[in-house]
């Protein structure tokens, strides 16, 4: 996917919101971001718009731990940011390119195979700080209105579709989008977006250095990005073509870097695993499995407990159930509890068809990990698998009550109802559309549940004001484009 890399980010590098901080106040000066010509409510319509793409196309990774974990990562960065006008969403894509990319509303990407390539943890956080910054000084904003285009939603339509059509695999319909109109004046951009770099280098540094991160990992990764690109100029390094990385920016990051605390900081155990699991999904389960069978025969890893855990998860991707079971056990045996072993526990007994097994591992590790979605959503799946009904609801309930945005656990609990409430389910289903931005199909399925049987008079009621709320953002995303 180098089209993406190539032409989404030049664009999509930047975004919305934030007053800039005290710290700015040496920058060059590129613009007031609080003058940029265009609403709140525009930006919030282009962020929506792109969620509703990546959703429609399956553009996300399918690891609900690698989501909740990026989410975490980027709250604990945006604590210690300017305060922002918009809720930030950070997603995993999937996408092997090393890439990633911001978009007006807070909506900011990161490539699966760019948190694949961050050798720890502070690389990986510098990047989302650096894209923070993109966001936090409304940069697309800033961009389109210095080149006298009064239409950033009409940016934002271009790079949504540029997005949609790189991540489905339709490379020639992304390049076509980026080669004519709209699309070459955002490749025109590019000398504006040099000065926005070194803008969100060092506002992105000072953000990764209050979070508590290792302010060298930003110069360490854009560093080994620069070395890799010169040696060898591929699709895979599209993050400097589309964040430009002169020798003058590289020196300046290290520069500054070196005058800042230099710290060890530990790569947290979430961010290890998913690494694993992505080594896995990208180098297929054969490749995987060979990798790991050789790394602890030759002592060649960090953490033998990791290594072990990859190598179950890819023994279990590949339905070699026994044998990743004593592979977990070797893991858990080395290393300390986590979830996601406890997770891959019970998606073994699943796969062995021990199911009261897998149930009660499900529910143990909610228990002690009560935030943690991955166990949740299995005891929920699992519980509708042996159609335990009560308890599917009870967790739902439960669920819905403290993450009631979540698609998925909507999703779910259209499962539930279906084929025997139909007004339950089409709501249900409604709200799942509804929390992917997907007004549309939302309001499609609030009109079914309007029209069918039910006498719940509560749930009418709700039902009626969430229809009036998806006729209202499907007409603000017409007014914005007006």
């Amino acid at each position: 996917m180098s089209v993406i890399a190539r032409y989404l980010l030049l664009a999509c590098l930047c975004g919305n919101m934030l007053p800039v901080s005290a710290h700015t106040a040496a920058l060059p000066d590129l613009g007031d971001s609080a003058r940029a010509g265009f609403s709140v409510q525009q930006e919030r319509a282009i962020g929506r718009q792109a969620i509703a793409k990546m959703y429609e196309v399956g553009a996300l990774v399918d690891d609900v731990d690698g989501q909740q974990y990026l989410q975490q990562l980027g709250q604990r960065l945006l604590q210690h940011s300017p305060m922002s006008e918009h809720s930030y969403r950070f997603l995993l894509i999937d996408d092997n390119s090393i890439n990633a990319f911001a978009m007006p509303g807070g909506v900011i990407g990161i490539h699966s195979g760019l948190l694949f390539a961050a050798e720890n943890e502070s690389e990986l956080a510098s990047v989302l700080a650096h894209e923070m910054a993109h966001v936090s000084q409304r940069h697309i904003a800033r961009m389109v209105e210095q080149q006298g285009n009064n239409s950033l939603l009409m940016f934002g339509t271009l790079l949504a579709a540029i997005l949609a059509a790189s991540v489905s695999g339709n490379h020639q319909v992304a390049a076509a989008a980026a080669n004519v109109g709209p699309g070459l004046a955002i490749q025109n951009q590019l000398a504006f977006s040099r000065d926005f770099e070194r803008e969100a280098d060092r506002l992105g540094m000072e953000i990764l250095l209050k979070a508590g991160f290792n302010p060298q990992g930003m110069s360490d990764f854009f560093r080994r990005l620069h070395q890799s690109t010169r040696l060898n100029d591929n699709n895979a390094l599209a993050f400097l073509r589309t964040h430009p990385m002169s020798s003058e920016r590289l020196t300046e990051s290290e520069s500054r870097a070196a005058n800042l605390p230099s710290k060890m900081v530990a790569d947290s155990l979430d961010f290890l695993l998913l690494r694993e699991r992505l080594r896995v999904k990208q180098h297929g389960t054969l490749a995987a499995m060979g990798f790991y069978e050789e790394a602890l025969k030759q002592g060649r890893f960090r953490s033998e407990a990791v290594t072990q855990y990859g190598l179950a998860y890819a023994q279990a991707q590949a339905k070699q159930w026994s044998a990743a079971q004593l592979s977990l056990q070797r893991s858990e045996k080395l290393g300390q509890p986590h979830p996601a072993l406890t997770q891959l526990a019970a998606t073994i007994q699943l796969g062995q068809q021990n199911t009261p097994t897998a149930l009660a591992i499900f529910q143990q590790g909610r228990q002690r990990w009560p935030a943690h979605l991955g166990l949740i959503y299995g005891e929920i799946d699992t519980a509708l698998l042996v159609k335990d009904r009560p308890r599917a609801q009870s967790l739902l309930e439960a669920a819905l009550k403290r993450w009631p945005e979540d698609p998925a656990l909507w999703q779910k609990q259209a499962k539930l109802y279906a084929d025997r409430e139909p007004l339950r389910y089409h709501y249900a289903l409604g709200n799942g559309y509804f929390y992917q931005h997907r007004f549309g199909p939302a309001l499609e399925q609030y009109q079914l549940a309007h029209h069918s049987q039910g006498e719940d008079f509560y749930l009418r009621s709700v039902l009626d004001v969430r229809m009036r709320e998806a006729q209202q953002r499907l007409q603000e995303e017409k007014n914005a484009k007006s």
